[in-house]
């Protein structure tokens, strides 16, 4: 919301069942740690690396649908009197590599892969010439904030 200039009808910016709508909520995590352990292992390929994957302590197979549909209604629609504005990146829209890499500074602080920057710019190039450009960039700013980078903070 920060990367988007938001603003909310009544200057609150209600987010209604943030636990259940996001996983997670301020100042309510169980631990110090937060919403997982530093520790946690992710049973499978992750585990058998030796790897450990906190994040994983709270995703499953509903949250992986839910928590990106609500950063879509987030981007595309006025949730909870809460309202974005796209202004700064608007001048990007037609150029999708540096519109990319503005979202990928923003959101995740540039830690984006080439793999997912490349398939976002070709999702960006794909999109029908009649496209209008708030919606070129609220597509791109969907797709980047749904990425790895953008829901892990370091």
């Amino acid at each position: 919301m920060r990367a988007c200039a938001a603003s909310d009808s009544d200057g609150r910016f209600d987010i209604a069942n943030p636990e259940g709508a996001l996983l997670q909520a301020a100042l309510r995590s169980g631990s110090v740690f937060n919403f997982f352990e530093p520790a946690y292992v992710q049973p499978g390929a992750l585990a058998a690396a030796g790897l450990v994957a906190p994040e994983f302590q709270i995703l499953t197979g509903t949250s992986a649908i839910s928590v990106p549909n609500n950063v879509y209604s987030l981007i595309f629609s006025n949730v909870n009197g809460v309202t974005l504005s796209f202004t700064d990146q608007l001048s990007l829209a037609q150029q999708p590599g540096p519109l990319v890499d503005r979202l990928n500074l923003l959101l995740c602080g540039g830690r984006m892969a080439d793999l997912a920057r490349t398939r976002i710019v070709a999702a960006q190039q794909a999109l029908p010439a009649v496209t209008a450009d708030l919606d070129r960039v609220r597509n791109a700013v969907y797709l980047v904030a749904t990425t790895q980078p953008a829901a892990i903070q370091k």
